[in-house]
């Protein structure tokens, strides 16, 4: 592979640690929640391929965090 870079500006100010980027050959356990106001919420934990099987308690805690979140 050949060497490659893109330019993004944002033009709304917001702390740093407020945004992260990852690129790479990624795959997504995919999940929803559904808010106490009956809202359904996509989540989505990306990994490379061989690693998504390892994302099931991460997903459970987001879960379990949210839900907690609400109460």
């Amino acid at each position: 592979g050949g060497k490659h870079y893109a330019v993004w500006e944002d033009p709304f100010k917001k702390p740093s640690y407020l945004f992260a980027l990852v690129a790479g050959q990624l795959e997504s356990r995919d999940d929803t929640f559904v808010t106490c106001s009956d809202r359904k919420v996509s989540l989505r934990i990306w990994t490379r391929a061989e690693d998504v099987p390892k994302t099931a308690h991460a997903m459970y805690a987001l879960k379990a965090a949210m839900k907690w979140d609400e109460e």
